[in-house]
């Protein structure tokens, strides 16, 4: 097969400008976070922990992280319930992630944080009552690692929030 000269520096120039592009709209470089868990301390065994989200069968998402054989063990075994959204602060301690624990009455998620090792998870939504705040998901921490922002939603009308504002803890 012949290829163009033309068309394949054409080709070359429009891939390039497209990754100029995208590097100027995200504004950096992803970046990779390795939390700083010693070899010895829980599932954080090596570089790094990588945790991932997975849904069972009952559509509930459950916080895995890889271990070094490659198997997706789960991160917070006696927590349960669902897990979902897992933000890391940018020093790599400390995870957030919107969930309900195994037995919890209500369906709404709240925000929690536990450390690089899986500890207990330590509730964020004290503050959380309805009809001001039914539910807050999707954590992000800020650059420095001092406040975590989320989405809360609020004001059930026939059983669906109908208003969401950010909360910045």
């Amino acid at each position: 097969v012949r290829i163009d000269p033309v068309l394949a520096a054409a080709a070359v120039v429009a891939l390039l400008v497209v990754t100029l592009v995208a590097v100027a709209v995200i504004g950096r470089a992803p970046s990779v976070v390795t939390p700083r868990v010693a070899p010895a301390v829980g599932p954080g065994t090596g570089p790094g922990l990588i945790v991932v989200e997975t849904t069972n069968l009952t559509k509930h998402n459950e916080l895995r992280y890889v271990a070094p054989d490659r198997r997706l063990l789960p991160l917070l075994p006696d927590f349960g319930g669902h897990q979902r959204t897992a933000a890391w602060r940018p020093d790599g301690l400390r995870l957030a992630f919107a969930g309900w624990p195994h037995g919890q009455a209500d369906p709404w998620m709240h925000l929690y944080e536990t450390d690089a090792t899986g500890s207990t998870p330590r509730m964020l939504s004290t503050d959380c009552d309805p009809p001001a705040c039914v539910e807050e998901t999707d954590p992000a921490y800020s650059a420095d690692g001092q406040r975590l922002v989320a989405v809360r939603l609020a004001d059930l009308r026939a059983g669906t929030p109908t208003r969401s504002v950010l909360v910045i803890y």
